[in-house]
């Protein structure tokens, strides 16, 4: 070895020292394998972000070498560092070998070092020509969005594709020997070239997107992304939050589930109970699974409900998270502060129960956590799939774990204040759990006597924390009685559902004594929020004192059917004083910006006359580098109308309203291609 010929000579190795392996500890059974061509752009990508994650890249790229011994370097310092090296070289030749399809493996055996087997693989597999090239491009064009829900998976199979063809291109010089990475080098590289690719894969039902993205100043991928990202999230309305939690649920129970759009065999049953396994080559009428499931279903129905709830148990879905135990804790507070916002924002996303929610909660001594069926219950919830095993080896599933307070009493009837922590969501569960296991190793001690069990802390004489009786053949925890309590003008207010403050009068009502007084400057904030209304401007008292003074203008289309003229759009210039109209068609949205200075120049040689103002809205078509150069060079004020507010340009909108209409009338019975011909002659 090179270590053993440098440094003092009468330096050897103790044989009584153990090689000490410093190999990253990660399986390998679950990454992407390399089987042929078309999985090796994954495998690499993958292969890679491992290696340096394992801090192995550089031994791969032979930039770390075997250590030698250094004059003045402990042996046992270098015997460190040689183990190191060594525990990671041989990691390295594993990964090959667990990730590359034995069909290959010669090609490991005769290249031997990582090194050469990373070369050697990639001589095979990156065939760099014309032909992987123009694969890897259509691959890239044959994206396609499908609808709004698949949006962001589409994005990011665009980003993955983009990046391999970046990559590839990023390498190419004039003298390599295929010319099309080269050529593409700088598209690849400019984010406008980027932003207008993903716009390829939007589809026509987005086509108003799509148009009004492509009339932006240098439109950049970040800006089309962040646009793209937001239509994901439209459509969820700030209302009230418990109606959107009701309301979401429902409809997440009544949704069929989304078939698959291939002319392939897909089965639903698996898809939907069981995501993680293939789904594909059967229907659900052939699935093996939904006939198990329905034998299991029929062997748990015949067994009594403590049975199946109980010695229940649950394993995580998720590899690599901690297993927190469970905890339950006495209050100070009675009344702990939660957040209702927070809350409901989680609660849209959760399968509701398949059972009555219930506030009851029963002791058992057999399962490992505390597991409710009841979502309102939870004082804050964090989303996490997880396995739950009943007793007769049946599972269903937990959706989110978090804390649940409940009221217990004493028998006295004092009250008892309990926070459980890492509660289970189980949908499917027809009783809430309280799990002794969760809480015996936190200083609790239960006593049983009769048919009463008690629990308290640190001591058979501690302060009481939680009272359980026997009911039937279960030990129920006793919990304070929830009495209404309304006591002030907004508690009834919300009780009322919201009503006006001016009808919640005492005579409207048998028991309306009990209404206090309406206090001075009482305001809802959730009905000013959900009662609120678009308020309409008031008309513009300005008007232009002579004819040309002021123009209003606005865009209309994209038409479903081409004109005979193939117009798809047509624009509208209107003179404030005397609302005479011109009307210009245009093949394309960008043509606005032609017409409208063709226009302007025609008034100021036809008419003589200088045009001061010109009104219109923000759209891309008016609002734009070359437009504003243009108004700048003629001097003219651009006024532009506020956005979401059609009402501010209602001379420009009303017009075009007027007209189509009417030339849909003229169109009875005639060709739909006429319509331009018939809005000519309504705006005449």
């Amino acid at each position: 070895m090179a270590g053993s010929d440098s440094g003092s000579g009468s330096k050897k190795r103790r044989p009584s020292r153990k090689y000490r392996p410093h190999a990253p500890t990660i399986k390998l059974d679950k990454y992407k394998r390399l089987n042929d061509q078309s999985d090796y752009p994954a495998w690499r990508d993958s292969s890679l972000f491992v290696f340096e994650a394992t801090g192995t890249i550089d031994i791969l790229r032979e930039e770390e070498q075997e250590p030698t011994l250094e004059d003045g370097e402990e042996e046992d310092a270098w015997e460190d560092r040689m183990d190191r090296y060594r525990s990671r070289y041989h990691w390295l030749s594993i990964y090959f070998l667990e990730t590359v399809n034995p069909q290959w493996h010669p090609i490991l055996t005769a290249a031997k070092t990582p090194s050469k087997i990373w070369h050697a693989l990639k001589d095979k597999f990156a065939r760099e020509n014309t032909t992987s090239f123009h694969s890897q491009f259509a691959a890239l064009l044959s994206l396609k969005v499908t609808s709004k829900s698949d949006l962001s998976d589409t994005i990011t199979k665009f980003d993955t594709e983009w990046t391999r063809l970046n990559n590839r291109c990023s390498t190419a010089t004039a003298a390599s020997a295929f010319k099309l990475p080269f050529v593409f080098k700088s598209v690849f590289e400019s984010p406008e070239a980027k932003a207008a690719f993903l716009l390829n894969t939007l589809p026509s039902s987005m086509y108003n997107i799509k148009d009004n993205l492509m009339t932006k100043d240098n439109l950049t991928y970040e800006a089309c992304y962040q646009r793209l990202m937001d239509i994901t999230t439209e459509g969820i309305e700030v209302e009230d939050k418990a109606y959107t939690a009701q309301t979401q649920a429902s409809k997440q129970q009544k949704q069929p589930s989304k078939q698959p759009t291939t002319g392939e065999k897909d089965c639903s049953y698996c898809r939907k109970h069981y995501p993680n396994s293939k789904s594909a080559g059967h229907i659900w009428s052939e699935c093996n699974k939904l006939k198990k499931d329905k034998e299991k279903k029929k062997e748990k129905d015949g067994k009594p409900k403590e049975e199946r709830a109980a010695q229940a148990s649950t394993s995580k879905e998720t590899s690599g998270e901690t297993t927190v135990s469970s905890l339950v804790e006495p209050l100070l507070n009675p009344h702990p502060h939660t957040s209702d916002t927070a809350a409901s924002c989680y609660y849209t996303s959760f399968p509701p129960s398949k059972h009555t929610p219930s506030t009851k909660w029963i002791w058992d001594t057999g399962s490992s956590s505390h597991m409710t069926n009841n979502l309102d219950l939870f004082l804050n919830i964090t989303r996490q799939l997880s396995r739950v095993t009943l007793a007769d080896k049946t599972t269903i599933h937990s959706y989110g774990h978090g804390e649940v307070a409940i009221q217990g009493k004493s028998p006295n009837g004092e009250p008892l204040s309990i926070l459980m922590r890492r509660v289970l969501y189980v949908p499917e569960l027809d009783v809430n759990l309280f799990s002794w296991l969760a809480i015996c190793d936190l200083g609790f001690v239960h006593v049983a006597i009769g048919s009463n069990i008690f629990v308290r802390n640190k001591s058979v004489n501690g302060p009481l924390v939680l009272w359980a009786t026997r009911n039937g053949l279960d030990f129920e925890i006793q919990q304070m009685e929830n009495k209404t309590r309304l006591s002030t003008f907004e508690e009834w207010h919300r009780a009322l559902g919201h009503v006006s403050p001016a009808n919640m009068k005492s005579s409207c009502y048998s028991d309306g004594q009990l209404i206090p007084a309406l206090p001075n400057g009482f305001e809802c904030p959730q009905c000013s929020l959900s009662k609120s209304t678009n308020k309409v401007p008031p008309p513009a008292q300005s008007h232009a004192k002579k004819s040309l003074d002021m123009f209003h203008s606005d865009l209309s289309g994209k038409f479903s059917i081409q004109s005979f003229g193939k117009s798809l759009y047509y624009i509208t210039c209107i003179d404030d004083k005397t609302h005479y109209a011109w009307v210009r068609f245009l093949r394309e949205k960008s043509d606005a910006e032609k017409a409208i200075e063709g226009f302007i120049k025609e008034r100021k040689q036809q008419d003589k006359a200088h045009i001061p103002r010109f009104r219109t809205d923000g759209g891309g078509e008016y609002v734009n580098k070359e437009l504003r150069e243009f108004f700048a060079e003629e001097g003219i004020i651009h006024k532009i109308t506020p956005p979401y507010s059609h009402e501010s340009n209602g001379i420009a909108e009303r017009f075009n309203r007027t007209i189509v209409t009417m030339a849909r009338a003229m169109l009875d019975g005639l060709p739909k291609a006429l319509w331009s011909e018939a809005i000519a002659t309504a705006s005449t």
